[in-house]
């Protein structure tokens, strides 16, 4: 919807919206880490023999491996980096910069926000009481005083997953509109 007021003010938009979502990340770790348990570390790699939890890709390595794949689809969405470079001066040269720059910056990102999610609060309470709202549930339960910053995650984690659909074509922005002009079509 943005782009109607043309690209340069959604290119602004996104860079607020950037800029807030990274700070929320920043913030969850840099307050985090001080209520870090390291007995929550260990074992480090949930064995596979945990009662329940027997399947391959559950826990243990086989988990590991499970949780890879799923990671890899946090980063779909780095190609449209590549759409912009009708804009660079240098292409050639910005594009891989630009590309391989904010996959690096996003991997160490999210490696530590998990590092810290991971150590605040142990790993069998995400299974069984924090589930979907883990992030809210870990600063609720185990960082008194920040519950602020749950209420803000959440917050960011919705605008997130908002502003970054609206923006395809199966979006729920666009999913939604089309739904309404049927009920309005002759």
């Amino acid at each position: 919807m943005i782009l109607i007021k043309g690209t340069k003010e959604s290119a602004n938009l996104n860079a607020v919206i950037v800029f807030v979502k990274v700070t929320i990340v920043l913030l969850f770790i840099g307050i985090g880490w001080s209520f870090i348990d390291t007995a929550n570390y260990t074992p480090f790699v949930i064995p596979q023999s945990s009662p329940d939890h027997e399947t391959w890709n559950r826990f243990g390595w086989g988990g590991a491996v499970g949780g890879a794949g799923i990671v890899f689809f946090a980063f779909i969405g780095f190609d449209a980096v590549s759409t912009a470079a009708q804009e660079a001066k240098n292409p050639k040269r910005d594009m891989p910069i630009g590309i391989l720059g904010s996959l690096v910056i996003c991997t160490i990102l999210y490696v530590l926000f998990s590092y810290v999610l991971t150590g605040v609060a142990h790993w069998d309470e995400f299974n069984t009481a924090g589930k979907e709202a883990s992030v809210a549930f870990a600063i609720q339960n185990h960082m008194p005083g920040y519950g602020w910053l749950a209420t803000l995650i959440t917050v960011a984690i919705l605008a997130g997953l908002f502003f970054s659909n609206s923006r395809h074509v199966d979006g729920p922005v666009t999913r939604f509109l089309f739904y309404v002009k049927r009920w309005f079509s002759a």
